[in-house]
């Protein structure tokens, strides 16, 4: 049964995501066909606690409730401080009804070995949505940026590597290289095609643009030429200490430099035509999405 649990587990926090992205229609954040009570503990900065209403004097653990009925939206109920030695549960919640995509856990990451498209549609599905929103004109770029599925598969393992053997730290770093049986990264190929990117065919905006600078600014070299109807922006890294201290500089950790391959990542949506984009969106939680990945 621990599959079912899993793939509920994704489908409730796949749905609190849509809830919370600016381009999804009231329809589907009303989401009718799901419904659930889902309570959890978790830890928050006291500025985060202030914009949520709550005053506390210093960063605290929250039990966080959130109860979704068939029809209607989610009510985000929460209790102030938990006491990790001991639940109330005939405490008071309080509602929350402005900014709870605080609420949420800042990471929900998924991995299977095998082929469970159960479990995995729902975050390769978001990636349709978080395209979706990055075309609109209103995004809330905080939400954008900062979304919290993430699904682990082959295509994300270049990602992973690069970014766990530039930035984790020493002792993780060790234990990776160990099950590898590998010594060190020496280098590696970044390759965009900017041709749609600078037309904004392909929406293009602040934070994209300081991501690409970054980029530039750790590469060991970089160049733009035209191949084709292409015109390619390649990012060429020998990894050495200085680069390792330039990726340091720019990102705070390997997390932050795997969201942003990440989020990169997301834009090859864009070799999908519209129309199928916009199918992927309506159909069935069991079709199989990733027969649709570019």
């Amino acid at each position: 049964g621990k599959s079912n649990f899993l793939e509920l587990f994704s489908e409730i926090f796949y749905y609190l995501e849509l809830f919370h992205l600016s381009s999804v229609s009231e329809s589907e954040k009303r989401g009718d066909n799901i419904g659930f009570e889902i309570e959890y503990i978790l830890f928050l900065k006291k500025e985060i606690a202030h914009e949520l209403g709550v005053i506390v004097n210093d960063n605290a653990y929250f039990h966080i409730r959130i109860i979704k009925k068939l029809k209607g939206f989610p009510e985000f109920p929460e209790f102030p401080e938990f006491s990790l030695k001991e639940l109330n549960a005939q405490s008071e919640f309080d509602r929350i009804d402005n900014n709870t995509h605080h609420l949420l856990p800042t990471k929900v990451i998924a991995y299977t070995s095998g082929q469970n498209e159960l479990l995995s549609n729902p975050y390769y599905k978001l990636k349709y949505y978080y395209f979706k929103d990055i075309e609109s004109k209103n995004q809330k770029l905080d939400l954008i940026e900062n979304h919290r599925l993430f699904f682990l598969d082959y295509s994300t393992n270049f990602s992973l590597f690069v970014a766990n053997m530039l930035l984790a730290n020493p002792q993780k770093l060790g234990y990776l290289k160990s099950i590898l049986k590998i010594n060190d990264l020496q280098a590696f190929r970044i390759t965009l095609n900017t041709e749609d990117l600078f037309k904004s065919v392909i929406p293009f905006n602040d934070s994209l643009a300081k991501k690409l600078k970054k980029l530039k600014q750790c590469a060991t070299s970089w160049i733009e030429k035209k191949v084709g109807k292409n015109n390619l922006l390649i990012l060429d890294f020998l990894v050495n200490d200085a680069t390792k201290e330039a990726f340091e500089y720019h990102f705070n950790s390997a997390f932050e430099l795997f969201q942003c391959f990440y989020e990169l990542e997301i834009f090859n949506l864009y070799l999908v035509n519209k129309k199928t984009r916009d199918l992927m969106l309506r159909v069935h939680k069991t079709y199989n999405f990733i027969d649709e990945m570019p």
